[in-house]
């Protein structure tokens, strides 16, 4: 035996029909938070503070080379004896 059924109805009638809980606010509330979130931190990403960040690490000229960092003892540790 094979049954078909056709149901003609909006999403949200079909989750009242089946039972479903209604996510939209939860789903509104969440996209709030992220949205206030984003904007807050978009302003570590705007290009002066960028430039700020990287300038403070490579030092104020841009031509001039990055310092090397150091590793291990320095050049002026005595080889182990």
């Amino acid at each position: 035996m094979h049954v078909t059924a056709t149901i003609d109805c909006t999403p949200e009638e079909a989750r009242v029909l089946l039972g479903q809980p209604d996510l939209q606010p939860l789903h509104a509330a969440i996209a709030a938070r992220m949205e206030r979130r984003m904007l807050v931190e978009l302003d570590r990403f705007s290009p002066d503070r960028l430039m700020k960040t990287w300038l403070s690490v490579f030092g104020q000229d841009p031509r001039s080379p990055a310092p090397r960092p150091r590793h291990g003892p320095g050049r002026d540790a005595k080889p182990p004896s």
